[in-house]
């Protein structure tokens, strides 16, 4: 159990895009290392006090590299802060997206949350939560337990390390995600940290763009 989650879920669901949700998760980082540090907890000890969340939808092999992004941008601002012995027991949690989620044919759902959570496995994630098919509806169902025992018993998703590892097309992939998502965190750096560009609105205007073009994409099919 750790005392503080880096959480990227809400912008995830704000629309924010897989850079913006990277950018979004450094800045949250950066902001609790500050906070800890000004408590009186080192830098090390602040990041092992620490777990990473963010939102895999059903485009596989983005839900991949952003993970694997993530992991390398945390590693990246744990050595600039001097905590780099913590990142061994970094831990890093996956859930399913809800903004992928249709309410009006939820069976589509089921093959939306296995394309998901099998980029979770895939990507490297620690843990894993996967939302009832029928979530955006408000009602429980059993194939989100199922989903995890299926994916990990009969397609062994968890027999091989690093399975995506060595692929180039994901590994170019994962570098230029994770630049895009270090000029975005130097941008929200720029405004003062987290809280200050959440404060003055820099972050929400910076995702509404994205969110309003995604929006205008599925209304029109």
């Amino acid at each position: 159990v750790t005392a503080i989650l880096a959480d990227a879920r809400p912008y995830h669901d704000g629309g924010a895009s897989e850079a913006q949700e990277l950018a979004c998760l450094c800045a949250t980082m950066a902001a609790y290392l500050r906070a800890m540090e000004e408590a009186g907890l080192s830098p090390q000890d602040g990041l092992a006090q620490m777990e990473f969340a963010l939102a895999c939808d059903a485009d596989f092999f983005t839900g991949i590299t952003k993970l694997r992004a993530a992991r390398a941008l945390i590693a990246r601002i744990a050595d600039v802060s001097g905590a780099g012995d913590a990142l061994p027991g970094i831990r890093l949690h996956a859930m399913t997206s809800l903004r992928m989620f249709a309410k009006l044919d939820p069976h589509v759902n089921i093959l939306r949350t296995t394309i998901a959570s099998a980029a979770a496995a895939l990507g490297g994630a620690d843990s894993l939560t996967v939302l009832p098919f029928t979530y955006a509806s408000g009602q429980p169902d059993a194939a989100a337990r199922n989903i995890q025992i299926i994916l990990q018993e009969e397609a062994s998703l968890g027999a091989v390390t690093d399975a995506s590892g060595g692929s180039w097309y994901v590994e170019e992939f994962t570098q230029d995600l994770a630049a895009r998502a270090w000029t975005l965190f130097q941008e929200i750096e720029a405004q003062g940290g987290m809280a200050e560009a959440l404060g003055k609105g820099f972050i929400q205007s910076m995702l509404v763009e994205t969110a309003e073009t995604r929006a205008r994409d599925i209304a029109l099919g």
